[in-house]
C-alpha cells in the first residue's frame, strides 16, 4: 500500500527541482515552437524542465495540448487548487490547451509568454516583451480574459 507520506515528499522533490530548473530560464525570449537554449515556447519550456529532471526523454516532445491529455489521462489537473509543481493549462473554446504554465507556489506561476505563432525570432521576441516570466497567476488570468 503507498505511504501518502512517503508519495508527498517524492512529489514535492520532484517539483522543487523542476521549478529550480525552469527558473534558470526566465529572461529567455519566447519564439513559437522554440525549444532550445536560445529561446523557447510555452510547451517548450515545460519539455525542458521535464527533459532537465530526467522525467522524459530527448526524443518526447509535447504541446501545450498533448501535456494536457497526457496528464489529464493522469488525473493530474486540478485547476481550482494550484499548487507549487502544477501545471496550468488555459484551453480554447473546444477544449484543447493552448498554454501551459507551471506553479512555482499557491500564487506564482512560470511561463514563456508574450508571444505567439507570428514570434518567431528573438527580435520579435524583444519587439513583444515575450520571455520566459514569473508572474502572479490572478494578473495573468485577469489579462487573458480582458482579450
Amino acid at each position: 500500500m503507498p505511504n501518502p507520506l512517503t508519495d508527498l515528499l517524492k512529489r514535492n522533490n520532484i517539483a522543487n527541482e523542476f521549478i529550480a530548473y525552469v527558473e534558470k530560464w526566465i529572461g529567455t525570449p519566447y519564439t513559437w515552437a522554440g525549444d532550445d537554449f536560445s529561446s523557447l515556447d510555452c510547451s517548450g519550456l515545460m519539455m525542458e524542465g521535464f527533459k532537465g529532471i530526467g522525467e522524459f526523454d530527448d526524443t518526447e516532445d509535447y504541446s501545450a495540448n498533448g501535456l494536457y491529455k497526457l496528464f489529464k489521462a493522469r488525473k493530474c489537473v486540478e485547476p481550482e487548487k494550484p499548487y507549487m509543481g502544477c501545471l496550468v493549462f488555459w484551453l480554447n473554446k473546444k477544449g484543447n490547451a493552448v498554454h501551459v504554465a507551471v506553479m512555482k507556489d499557491n500564487h506564482l506561476l512560470i511561463h514563456a509568454a508574450g508571444g505567439g505563432q507570428l514570434t518567431e525570432t528573438i527580435e520579435d521576441a524583444r519587439r513583444n516583451n515575450a520571455y520566459v516570466k514569473q508572474r502572479s497567476l490572478e494578473k495573468v488570468v485577469a489579462c487573458r480574459k480582458r482579450r
